[in-house]
């Protein structure tokens, strides 16, 4: 739709929708007229004309009589939009010079009068808003043209703190950017009238964020041309922009506008290198454990200082936020601060995000992130342990172990330990820990004895135990590098020979067996300790010499050690890992399935919004699309539809979220990517002729841009199923299971294999492409062949 008076030729106005890019055009139908008029004038973009004289209150006269609110008391109305208008004017006129006021704190990051004038330049306005240490500036500029005589280029910069939340990489901006069937990455933008003359948006790389230069085109004869380049120098935000509105574009117009632009940009980036040596705060923060448990206190502490001179900020504001939680305190004499957050007792299971934020006087606030992440509730334990497998007569047995509830420790709990008859008591600290010594008596002989511990508190008892060994036998100690083992790990297991001194003992011959508990299966080995009385023993954990997975329970490995001059030794150690039948907390549906098995109605899909958090099960969802294209009509017309399909899905057993609305295909993707999505609804329009099913315009596997590209590109986006694992609950694992998640995408791409699609859409049973790719074999399609009209039904199709 345009606003122009053809006659006088002094105003010319695009409104563009701002998610096709495409004119707006609303005929005679007034409710497209209504919507139209609440849309943001962002979406207006204006042009003036040379040699035309018009008020701002003139063009607000051609803007709203078109409408017929225009004059009587309507004009007050008008008036205010005029004033908006001399602002939105300005960015196809000239810059009208402002006083530039005196020098004040950061000023000296913008080019000098002399600097502008070596580049041709005048500088027009200088605006600076920094407070605290903070940079904020614009600067405005105006230059004319050397090729197009009398034509005014005007530049502005504008410089801030970066912020930690900033991404303006190239990879960001121009990720799955398509306009018009073009790309936005030049040099494949769309072309314009010439051959290296390109449409925004046009984006390249510039340092570590880009340039988006290129036409803003409004009829063959006039256009904007200019460009936006934004990327950071030393901790700051830089925002380059240029315009110039063009008469008949030339090549050497443009190629003169881009050069300009570049080299504003890189004088800019060079004052600010020049000029800005940043007091930056250190904020260090001391790491947190890896899990904590349910009641826990965790402290969350750090210490602040100067980045260039490590000196202490003492006083310095801390503002400490706990999953929506704010605490608040200042530094002490060196620089440190702490917060303490309590987890409650009762929650298991979950992470808190902490962000902590420090400002101090004469410095850019800083901000660091970490978690705190929240175990299992367990319920009352009590371990048990000795320092040593065997002991000589004689020897003290020092036995230790702590008595936890819901993971955390049992303060004041009452400890009855008995030792093969010989019993005390003892409580727990204020940690849960405790510990005895047992004299082993002088006339022991070799025997084994047995330790049992019962661990009583106000919520009831637990108990445990363990046995150690008395004689002149030597020790076998068998230890491995980790505690629990993923498919195809390699495990090293060290054998350690002792004698009763607890010196090592080389020369050991040792033997034994290593048996899995559930298959039964085993494997003899045999060795010779070193001088350092070890025996080294690998092997890789769940597989076959053939590579194949096996589940086949934990892992017994006994030892007997033997050697001239001493007596025998014996130990024996338990490892454990996925497919030992038994699920560690650790373990999820992805990376150990054998442990970890979701149920039948479930799906593992840790990017699941519906997935649970320790096992990553999610259950089955189906989604409901409507998209905003249909009007309100058409979705009131479509309503009871959209209603019976998410009482069938509920019924089979679906979890159906609220329905989202939907204005491009690329934020239905996202959704499609996941694997726990299996079934989905859309109501929308079809595509004028037909011949082809479409989902917001976008046909299944063909065309310029398809719903299978669409997943592939959504699928490493923020709601994506790559993008929400690995900055989301699986990131800690992302590093191990990069390849294993992207061939699921890669799989969900190929096929997204869903039980069933309801298409409440013209066209969308015309032929079976949009069918066959989204569903399974055996899968439910809903569609219509040909327009859908009112009184029809959808007509079922069930994918072979």
């Amino acid at each position: 739709m345009e606003f122009r008076d053809k006659n006088a030729g002094a105003l010319s106005g695009i409104a563009r929708d701002a998610g096709h890019g495409g004119k707006y055009g609303c005929d005679d139908d007034p409710v497209c007229w209504r919507d139209y008029m609440r849309r943001p004038i962002r979406h207006l973009e204006f042009a003036r004309i040379p040699g035309s004289v018009m008020s701002a209150t003139s063009i607000a006269e051609r803007t709203l009589r078109p409408f017929g609110i225009y004059g009587g008391r309507m004009k007050n109305v008008s008036g205010l939009l005029a004033e908006l208008l001399v602002c939105i004017v300005v960015a196809g006129a000239v810059f009208a010079p402002v006083p530039v006021a005196a020098a004040g704190p950061f000023e000296e990051l913008l080019l000098t009068e002399s600097e502008a004038t070596a580049m041709g330049l005048e500088v027009l306005q200088v605006i600076n808003n920094s407070t605290d240490g903070n940079p904020s500036l614009q600067g405005k500029y105006k230059g004319i043209s050397q090729v197009d005589a009398n034509m005014v280029i005007n530049y502005t910069v504008n410089i801030s703190v970066l912020s930690p939340t900033d991404d303006f990489s190239f990879e960001k901006v121009s990720a799955n950017c398509k306009w018009a069937g073009y790309g936005c990455v030049s040099p494949d933008c769309r072309n314009w009238y010439l051959g290296t003359t390109y449409e925004r948006p046009c984006y390249s790389r510039y340092e570590d964020g880009y340039t988006d230069f290129g036409l803003d085109g409004i009829d063959r004869n006039r256009c904007q041309i200019g460009g936006t380049t934004v990327f950071s120098v030393s901790g700051l935000k830089l925002v380059v922009g240029s315009s110039k509105l063009d008469y008949g574009m030339t090549q050497a117009v443009w190629d003169e506008c881009l050069r300009r632009h570049n080299e504003f940009a890189n004088a800019v980036a060079q004052k600010v290198r020049a000029n800005y040596d940043p007091n930056a705060i250190v904020l260090t923060l001391v790491p947190l454990a890896t899990e904590y448990s349910p009641g826990e206190t965790v402290p969350i502490a750090g210490t602040v200082s100067d980045s260039v001179d490590s000196t202490p900020l003492t006083g310095a504001s801390v503002t400490v936020d706990v999953a929506g939680t704010p605490f608040s305190t200042t530094t002490d004499g060196s620089g440190g601060f702490s917060v303490d957050f309590s987890i409650p007792a009762d929650v298991g299971m979950v992470g808190y995000p902490v962000t902590v934020t420090v400002s101090a006087t004469g410095y850019p606030d800083a901000t660091e992130s970490t978690g705190i992440s929240v175990g299992a509730v367990p319920a009352l334990a009590v371990s048990v342990d000795t320092d040593k497998d065997g002991y000589a007569a004689g020897d003290t047995v020092a036995i230790t172990g702590r008595v936890t509830d819901g993971g955390a420790g049992v303060a004041g709990a009452t400890v009855s330990v008995d030792v093969s008859g010989s019993a005390s008591t003892v409580s727990t600290d204020g940690s849960g820990n405790y510990g005895i010594s047992f004299p082993v008596p002088g006339d022991a002989g070799a025997s084994t004895y047995t330790v049992s511990v019962v661990a009583t508190t106000a919520t009831g008892s637990a108990s445990n135990g363990t046995t150690f060994k008395v004689g002149d036998g030597m020790a076998v100690e068998i230890v491995t590098d980790k505690d629990l083992y993923l498919i195809g790990d390699t495990v090293y297991c060290t054998i350690t020979v002792k004698d009763s001194s607890g010196q090592p003992v080389s020369g050991a011959d040792i033997a034994g067996t290593a048996t899995y508990t559930d298959s039964g299966r085993s494997t003899q080995l045999s060795g010779t300790t070193d001088p350092m009385g070890q025996a080294p023993w690998t092997f890789t954990w769940g597989q076959t010499p053939g590579g194949d997975t096996i589940a086949e329970g934990k892992l017994k490995v006994e030892i007997a050690a033997s050697k001239s001059g001493q007596p025998d030794g014996t130990g024996s150690a338990l490892i454990s890992g996925c497919g030992d039948l038994e699920k560690a907390p650790t373990e999820d549906c992805l990376d150990c399935p054998q442990d970890c098995k979701c149920e039948n109605t479930q799906v593992c899909d840790p990017s699941s919004d519906y997935r649970d958090g320790q096992t990553m099960c999610s259950p089955k969802v189906a989604y409901v699309f409507i998209s905003r294209g249909l009007g309100w009509y058409h979705e009131w017309f479509a309503s009871d539809d959209i209603a019976g399909i998410r009482k069938l899905y509920a019924s089979l057993g679906y979890t159906v979220p609220p329905n989202i609305y939907v204005d491009h295909i690329n934020e239905i993707a996202p959704y499609l990517s996941r694997p726990s999505t299996m079934a989905i609804a859309y109501a929308g329009h079809g595509e004028e002729p037909g011949g082809k099913p479409t989902m917001e315009a976008t046909e299944a596997t063909s065309g310029a841009y398809s719903v299978k590209a669409a997943i592939a590109a959504a699928g490493k986006q923020d709601k994506g199923f790559l993008g929400v694992c690995q900055f989301g609950p699986y990131a800690v694992k992302w590093v191990d299971y990069k390849d294993e998640l992207e061939q699921i995408l890669a799989d969900r791409v190929a096929h997204p294999n869903l039980d069933y699609v309801y298409m409440f859409s013209c066209y969308s049973l015309d032929d079976m492409s949009m069918r066959d790719y989204l569903l399974r074999s055996g899968g439910t399609y809903w569609g219509y062949p040909g327009k859908l009209p009112g009184t029809a039904s959808l007509k079922k199709s069930v994918k072979p």
